[in-house]
């Protein structure tokens, strides 16, 4: 008689549902892995994208400042040679026969003075219009003189009295502040608000639910990949929280948002087979039908 093997099948067909699942959740780390490299690049990216503006913005400084040293040096020559001009001019009204100006047998020298001096006020005026447009100061010509200031008496200083101390925020407080930031649409001033609470209270009530609204930040912005790291800090660090299924939820549509189906649906199969009954699994049950 054959031996009979009946239990082979069912075994066989545990087991490769095991590596099945294995496998899906090393793939499922691996892209997460992924993306936090992909994220780190990113930063880096903005860093670099940073430094450069700040270089491009002190060259634009500097060739402001040395144009505007360049009109300071064309009205200090304006100065010396209107003032020369009006010398020579002086001296051949005085004694039209002298060799000073000599403008009987020379009468080009003023022509030349003139045009020196014409010449430098257009610079002076393409220079003064062109820091206008842009914003800059124009400097002023250097004053023949400075009036002496007229001395003023000091007004008494009134003492001011010592500020009270305040009390350093509750985390119910900065919870409270950073959701009505969240609320009204500032992302940025939200996520700062939800990390200060962490920092500041890592062990608060209020930690899962700052950390998935920090997640949030990033999803309403449309940074999905960053959105996704930050959903697995919550599944991860706050493991016993009521925050994970939403987390998953929200990490699913992101893999959605950026194309990567299969990890979505590996999410949203673990959503509906670990948290039965919930909001977070109808939501899935709905999400895979439509996918």
């Amino acid at each position: 008689m054959q031996p009979k093997y009946y239990w082979i099948g069912p075994v066989a067909l545990v087991f490769l549902c095991s590596c099945a699942s294995q496998q899906d959740i090393y793939t499922l780390d691996h892209r997460i892995a992924a993306l936090e490299r992909h994220n780190l690049t990113l930063e880096q990216q903005i860093k670099t994208k940073d430094e450069t503006l700040v270089g491009d913005e002190n060259d634009i400084r500097g060739q402001y400042a040395g144009l505007a040293a360049q009109l300071q040096s064309y009205q200090d020559q304006a100065q010396l040679l209107s003032g020369r001009l009006d010398a020579v001019e002086h001296q051949l009204q005085q004694n039209p026969g002298s060799a000073v100006g000599n403008a009987a047998t020379n009468p080009d020298r003023i022509d030349q003075m003139s045009t020196d001096l014409f010449e430098l006020q257009k610079r002076m005026n393409a220079i003064e219009q062109y820091l206008a447009q842009n914003g800059k100061t124009v400097p002023a010509p250097t004053p023949a003189a400075t009036p002496a200031p007229v001395p003023v008496k000091p007004e008494p200083v009134k003492p001011v009295p010592p500020a009270a101390s305040s009390q350093p925020e509750t985390d119910a407080e900065l919870y409270v502040a950073a959701k009505r930031e969240f609320d009204q649409g500032n992302m940025t001033a939200a996520r700062n608000g939800f990390a200060k609470l962490l920092k500041a209270y890592p062990k608060s009530q209020q930690a899962d639910n700052a950390q998935f609204w920090i997640a949030e930040t990033y999803y309403r912005e449309k940074w999905y990949e960053k959105a996704i790291l930050e959903y697995q800090k919550v599944i991860e660090n706050y493991a016993k929280g009521n925050k994970v299924p939403a987390a998953m939820l929200k990490q699913a549509y992101a893999f959605v948002n950026i194309g990567e189906a299969n990890n979505a649906r590996l999410i949203l199969k673990e959503i509906i087979a670990n948290y039965p009954g919930t909001s977070e699994a109808e939501s899935a049950k709905k999400k895979l039908d439509a996918m």
